[in-house]
């Protein structure tokens, strides 16, 4: 993987705000070699109407947000979260869990703060204080 020239303007933060499976953090690092020009894996939230509220928002990026925090998670990946979506994702886990033929595979979030996922596995509320 090429190297990454973190702005300035990210914060880097420690790890434990956002946890990565060694799983997770090997399907990422795929994804982004696979990128053509993308070189960091970005989530953040956004607020949907219907179903439960929330979605998670995966991006492989080259450009970061200027509110931007960064995770790093080894020597090789950082994990770039919105800095307005950190509220719902603080202590976030994510997984990356195969099916039992090891055919198929998706990124999956052990999130503390949801209160509720929808059964689509697409949303999820937090209790808001």
């Amino acid at each position: 993987m090429a190297a990454v020239t973190i702005p300035a303007t990210a914060l880097l933060l420690p790890t434990k705000a956002v946890d990565v499976t060694p799983a997770a953090g090997r399907h990422i690092k795929k994804i982004l070699a696979r990128e053509s020009g993308k070189m960091m894996f970005r989530l953040s939230v956004k607020k949907l109407s219907g179903c439960l509220g929330h979605s998670y928002v995966m991006d492989y990026v080259t450009d970061l947000n200027a509110d931007d925090l960064q995770f790093s998670v080894d020597d090789d990946l950082v994990i770039f979260v919105e800095r307005s979506s950190l509220r719902y994702l603080r202590g976030i886990c994510i997984d990356y869990i195969q099916d039992e033929h090891g055919l198929n595979g998706s990124l999956q979030f052990i999130n503390p703060n949801q209160a509720a996922a929808c059964g689509c596995g697409k949303s999820f509320s937090v209790e808001e204080n």
